[in-house]
């Protein structure tokens, strides 16, 4: 299941239970977890992990098992549970030096399972945020204000706009966010952006660093900021390839670059047949590389069998409708709202 505000006001009541006791205790949250599960269970402690990082009253612990979900798949299925169960609290009394006493829980099988355990059932009461699990894991746009910003980066979904110089990328990227501003978040261009505020027209290896590390950053604050969509002008290997052709080749970046290669669920590359426009930090040697360029990224959309559309033609309005109806067409797939 994936990390919800369900999820979070259990493990809040609990922990503000706990508090109110003659002293403090610790409130341990199991992630269960089975192999080839939709969400993998690494994922999903990862993500509660990072929520409770700072707080020192809660403790998450992965817990892989092969046991039955509900008690009519197994006879057995008590005693199963409370074998496994029972070899935690005794690990994690090893280990903290404290005592397991309440079980919390706002599932109907919480009482019997404290019974089974010795331990005191604690119920929560969780309509106030009335959703389920599955509800969320079949649709999650449908849902998506019950997501936590864990799982909310998990299913959120990139397009990257691409291609040479002047081809219109930046205009784009701002007509797309304008038209899809209820689920988007834009990315501009770090390198525009450093060489316009440095008021510079050539750059060296150096700038190239800052550039990908700052373009780096500007794309994970864009994906944590909540949307099901992040709209990005270039990538980090497009970055970097234009350097290599230029002689300008960044080096030590690579981990950068494959932290984010999956970001991107879909690219749309411009064609370069378009009027070139010069401006502050445009020269005509990038003129003179536009269709090279355009090759190699094309060349490289193939080889790594990223999903792909070319917009092309020479007139700008049809340009950005070919975009506008083809990003519709991804968030309808993805059953983005």
């Amino acid at each position: 299941m994936p990390f919800h505000k369900g999820h979070e006001y259990l493990i809040d009541f609990s922990k503000n239970f706990m508090s109110s006791l003659d002293k403090q205790g610790i409130v341990t949250v199991l992630v269960c977890y089975q192999d080839e599960e939709p969400i993998p269970g690494k994922e999903r402690y990862k993500w509660l992990n990072e929520h409770y990082k700072k707080d020192a009253h809660v403790k998450i612990m992965p817990f892989w098992n092969m046991l039955p979900n509900y008690p009519e798949d197994d006879v057995n299925f008590w005693d199963k549970w409370k074998y496994a169960l029972e070899c935690t609290i005794s690990n994690l009394k090893e280990d903290s030096n404290q005592e397991v006493k309440y079980l919390f829980a706002s599932e109907s099988y919480g009482k019997k399972l404290a019974e089974v355990l010795g331990l005191e059932f604690i119920p929560v009461e969780r309509d106030t945020i009335n959703i389920s699990g599955t509800e969320i894991r079949n649709n999650p746009y449908k849902h998506w204000e019950y997501l936590t910003p864990e799982a909310k980066r998990f299913y959120t979904h990139g397009i990257c706009i691409t291609g040479p110089e002047s081809v219109g990328k930046t205009t784009l990227v701002k007509n797309l966010t304008n038209i899809f501003s209820t689920v988007s978040t834009p990315v501009p261009e770090y390198g525009r952006v450093y060489m316009e505020k440095k008021e510079m027209k050539t750059w060296n290896t150096n700038d190239i660093k800052n550039i990908m590390r700052g373009h780096y950053n500007l794309m994970n604050m864009a994906f944590n900021r909540g949307t099901p969509l992040v709209i990005s002008d270039t990538d980090l290997f497009v970055t970097k390839l234009y350097a290599e052709m230029v002689g300008k080749s960044p080096q030590g970046l690579n981990q950068l670059i494959q932290e984010t290669k999956n970001l991107f669920s879909h690219y749309l590359v411009l064609t370069p047949e378009v009027d070139w426009f010069e401006d502050s930090i445009r020269t005509k040697e990038m003129m003179a590389d536009r269709e090279l360029f355009f090759d190699k990224i094309i060349r490289h959309m193939k080889q790594n069998k990223y999903s792909y559309t070319v917009i092309s033609g020479k007139n700008y309005t049809q340009r950005t409708e070919d975009a506008i109806l083809d990003v519709n067409n991804f968030i309808l797939n993805k059953g983005i709202h």
